[in-house]
């Protein structure tokens, strides 16, 4: 799953900063009279105050193992020692896509988990990035696909707060180029784009490529789980059907992207609620309830069929799932639009700050991969289902 851990020792008088991804963390093994100050400093998102920058100071004198993150948005971890130290602490970093040695050197990891040697680039090339699928990736009020000649894109609603967080996270790294987002549609309509007669609203893959998109970040999947499709009191075996075939159809799509020059990112499917205000088709609570299982399933075989399965695979599935949904798969409160299906500007940040941090570190290492004849690579294989 592109998982790696790493270990290593700090003696007394010794420090070490731990610096994160989302999906990244560090685990501390404290030894009886070890005198240590453990400094976490969680990254945050520019001008916005998202991810939760304060730093927090702890001072542990028991014994006792303790792990610091991941990070929504990444961070920090300061270790520090003190030269009075009766004891050591022992330390394993567990990374999604980098590899720290004990010396503090970093390298790439494969999807197999096997690290690759040579160094990491410091500097990147901007990417040119496209979204593509739903309502949530319709990222622009305007309605061609082209987003090339259009300042702002005019962002602000529920459908355009995907391309409001990506341009934040880019942090010029990457520009966004293409919209393919179209409201309500099944990935069967996804597929179907591209037999479409080409005009500047069609939005199918192959618009994408023309405009030399590069990476293409997907939301698809959530209407084909939802009623008509799904009502209340479908059964098991239903269920797992429509399922199955919304998986099948993802991976055409990202088949299609990819023969075309185009690497697809899908993160795992989120929220969905009750919001007795909605005006959605799906507003009954029975409905509901069969969707956030469908939804469960959905996860666990994206999951299966992205990453457990997903060696030689040229896609990435980015199932780093924050804390923004309850036990039953439910937005949090004030995490959705009000209407139970949407996020909200907040929980749009920490969905796709792991999604952008890979298109950031695609972008800075793809050229070395690339002359190693590495094709694949699995992001933030963290999804517990």
């Amino acid at each position: 799953m592109g998982i790696s851990t790493s270990t290593g020792t700090l003696t007394a008088g010794n420090s070490r900063t731990f610096n994160l991804s989302p999906a990244s963390a560090v685990t501390l093994t404290l030894s009886p009279n070890v005198r240590v100050t453990i400094t976490e400093t969680p990254a945050t998102v520019a001008a916005t105050g998202l991810g939760g920058n304060a730093s927090r100071v702890h001072e542990p004198r028991l014994p006792g193992v303790v792990t610091y993150g991941p990070y929504p948005m990444g961070g920090s971890v300061l270790v520090e020692v003190e030269s009075n130290s009766g004891s050591s602490v022992g330390w394993v970093r567990s990374d999604s896509i980098v590899a720290e040695s004990a010396d503090g050197a970093q390298s790439l990891v494969a999807g197999g988990g096997k690290a690759i040697p040579g160094p990491i680039r410091t500097g990147y090339a901007q990417s040119v990035l496209g979204t593509f699928g739903d309502s949530i990736a319709n990222i622009s009020s305007f309605a061609n696909h082209d987003l090339r000649q259009i300042s702002g894109s005019s962002m602000g609603s529920n459908s355009d707060r995907m391309g409001v967080a990506l341009n934040a996270l880019a942090n010029g790294g990457f520009r966004i180029s293409f919209n393919g987002g179209v409201s309500g549609e099944t990935t069967t309509q996804m597929l179907a784009r591209d037999a479409a007669g080409g005009s500047a609203t069609r939005k199918a893959i192959t618009d994408a490529a023309t405009l030399g998109i590069k990476h293409l970040v997907l939301s698809a999947g959530i209407n084909d789980l939802q009623n008509p499709t799904l009502p209340a009191g479908s059964s098991s075996a239903v269920i797992d059907a429509a399922v199955a075939a919304s998986i099948v159809n993802l991976v055409k799509l990202c088949q299609r992207a990819m023969a075309m020059g185009i690497t697809p990112h899908v993160p795992a499917l989120l929220g969905y609620r009750y919001a007795a205000a909605s005006g959605l088709a799906t507003n009954s609570q029975a409905n509901v309830a069969t969707t956030q299982e469908a939804i469960r399933r959905w996860n666990v075989l994206a999951k299966a069929t992205f990453v457990s399965a997903g060696t030689g695979l040229g896609y990435f599935y980015d199932s780093f799932v924050p804390s923004i949904v309850d036990g039953n798969g439910a937005w949090l409160a004030g995490l959705d639009q009000g209407d139970g299906l949407h996020p909200s500007e907040n929980s749009t940040y920490l969905i796709y700050g792991p999604v952008a941090q890979n298109i950031l570190f695609l972008a800075t290492n793809l050229i070395d991969l690339e002359q190693q004849g590495i094709t694949s690579f699995l992001l933030n294989g963290a999804f517990d289902s």
